[in-house]
């Protein structure tokens, strides 16, 4: 809870204010496909849907200041630590139950993060962008 709902919580808390004062903001959180499964551990899954409900809200409350708020929410991503912490068989399985047949690389959540707090995006806010090769749509 700590790591992945406070953190976010406590990010919004110190950036809005300074963002209300300009008038302008783009808040990107970060949320997790587990958010909307139930196959993660019951703290982790519970802790990433928060961050979802925390962004809605503070899109409603920031929004007429100028300021979107808007959640990613990747899968497993091809990263040292993800793949150090799951088996070949595991990462197989997940590879196989994902229509694109492989893993997330981190530059594909990059450019959709920073497409959200571009200018051209200034009319989305309050979403949730999945980013997990459609494995929550099966």
């Amino acid at each position: 809870m700590d790591n992945n709902l406070k953190s976010m919580f406590y990010l919004l808390k110190a950036v809005a204010p300074l963002m209300i004062e300009g008038g302008y903001g783009r808040i990107v959180t970060l949320s997790s496909a587990a958010a909307r499964s139930s196959n993660h551990s019951p703290h982790y899954t519970s802790a990433k849907t928060g961050v979802l409900g925390l962004t809605r809200q503070a899109a409603r409350e920031l929004g007429p200041h100028g300021i979107t708020v808007n959640a990613v929410a990747p899968a497993s991503v091809n990263t040292p630590r993800t793949m150090g912490m799951r088996t070949e068989t595991q990462v197989e399985n997940i590879e196989r139950a994902t229509p694109l047949q492989r893993m997330c690389e981190p530059e594909e959540i990059a450019w959709p993060i920073l497409f959200l707090c571009s200018r051209e995006a200034g009319y989305i806010t309050g979403v949730t962008l999945d980013i997990n090769g459609g494995s929550t749509m099966v």
